[in-house]
């Protein structure tokens, strides 16, 4: 699979095209990149997410309960869940997760992790240690 650059898909809300940015974590305006909110603004339910779209700013609603209920131009809107909008995305994304957290993904998968100890070349079970990275681009254990 090809990790290089990709045309983001795009999703309509409330009648305006956003891209979304699974990358950044965000729904960003086809036409006006600086209107931009966070998907992490949105209200997560089994099915997807909920949210409160303003067609005046282009964007989620921020105002008071009395703003909201005096406006009826608001826009009450369920979008579906990220993998669904973007299914590319979102499988990057774990798979991102999966390499940064090797610890979490075997206790979640529940495989025993095997390394061989450097001084017998004998399997033996441990914790996997997570790598860092150097500057000279080779990998040390921590």
């Amino acid at each position: 699979m090809s990790t290089g650059p990709r045309e983001l898909p795009k999703i309509e809300i409330g009648g305006v095209d956003f891209y979304i940015d699974l990358r950044l974590n965000e729904f960003r305006q086809v036409h006006n990149f600086m209107n931009r909110f966070s998907i992490d603004d949105l209200y997560e339910t089994e099915k997807g997410f909920l949210l409160c779209f303003d067609p005046q700013t282009k964007n989620l609603f921020n105002g008071t309960m009395q703003e909201y209920d005096s406006r009826k131009d608001l826009l009450e809107l369920e979008l579906p869940m990220l993998k669904q909008m973007d299914p590319v995305g979102f499988k990057r994304m774990i798979d991102k997760w999966k390499e940064d957290n090797p610890l979490l993904v075997a206790m979640i998968e529940n495989i025993p992790l095997v390394l061989r100890d450097k001084k017998d070349s004998k399997e033996k079970k441990h914790e996997l240690l997570p790598k860092k990275r150097v500057r000279s681009g080779k990998r040390r254990k921590l």
